[in-house]
C-alpha cells in the first residue's frame, strides 16, 4: 500500500477541499467579523496555494460553520458528495484529511467524511494526517493503540511549503490585532511543521 501511497502523493493533482469557513478564530474582532474574516482566509489559502504551484481553481470552499463542521445528516452528506464529486473529476487516486484523534471537533467531522467518501468509492486511498496531533503527549492513550504510518520525504519541498504557511497571514501574524483573544499559530507549533518530512497515517488509526 505504502509504495503506491508515496507515487500517488509525489503526483497528486494538487486539488484542496477546504472544509470550515474559519469564521470562528476571533470572534471579538470588529474589524474583521465572520463574514469578512471567511473572506481572509480563504485569501490566505489561495495564496498559500499560489505558493506551491496551484492555480486558484485547485481550491473548493465547502464554508462549513468554523467549530461547528457537522458529523453527520444533511450537511454532512452533502459535503461528503462534494469531496468525491472533486476527487472523480481529476481522477484522484488518494483522498488525505486530518487525523481522527486530532483534537479538533472539525478535523474529527472532516476524517469522518474522508471514512465515508472511501466506503462510498473503494478506488480511493485514505490517508490521514495529524495537526494539532502534533501536540497529544506522548503517553497518550488513543482506541485502537498506537497509530501506524509512514513518513514521506519532502525536503525538496520544505522551502515552498513554509512560504505556504507564511501566506496564511490571519493565522501566523497579529494581522487581525483588535482581538486579544484571536487564534495564532505559536512559534512551537511552526516549528512542528518545519520539517523535512510529511506524516501519513493509515485510515484506521
Amino acid at each position: 500500500m505504502w509504495r503506491a501511497a508515496r507515487r500517488r502523493l509525489h503526483r497528486a493533482s494538487g486539488c484542496r477541499d477546504l472544509i470550515s469557513d474559519g469564521g470562528a478564530s476571533h470572534r471579538n474582532s470588529r474589524r474583521y467579523p465572520p463574514r469578512l474574516l471567511r473572506s481572509l482566509r480563504e485569501e490566505d489559502a489561495l495564496a498559500a496555494l499560489a505558493a506551491l504551484g496551484l492555480a486558484p481553481g485547485a481550491a473548493h470552499f465547502l464554508r462549513l460553520e468554523d467549530a461547528a463542521v457537522p458529523f453527520s445528516g444533511a450537511a454532512f452528506d452533502s459535503a461528503m458528495c462534494s469531496i468525491l464529486d472533486v476527487a472523480r473529476a481529476v481522477s484522484a487516486g488518494t483522498l488525505l484529511a486530518t487525523w481522527r484523534h486530532d483534537p479538533h471537533c472539525d478535523h474529527q467531522a472532516t476524517h469522518a467524511m474522508a471514512a465515508a467518501a472511501v466506503r462510498r468509492d473503494p478506488r480511493l486511498l485514505h490517508l490521514a494526517y495529524p495537526v494539532w496531533g502534533h501536540t497529544l503527549p506522548a503517553q497518550t492513550s488513543v482506541p485502537g493503540g498506537a497509530p501506524r504510518g509512514r513518513r514521506l520525504d519532502i525536503a525538496a519541498q520544505l522551502p515552498a511549503k513554509r512560504r505556504a504557511i507564511r501566506a496564511h497571514r490571519s493565522q501566523t501574524t497579529r494581522l487581525i490585532d483588535d482581538d486579544p483573544d484571536g487564534f495564532m499559530l505559536d512559534d512551537a507549533m511552526l516549528a512542528r511543521f518545519d520539517r523535512p518530512f510529511g506524516i501519513f497515517l493509515e485510515p484506521a488509526s
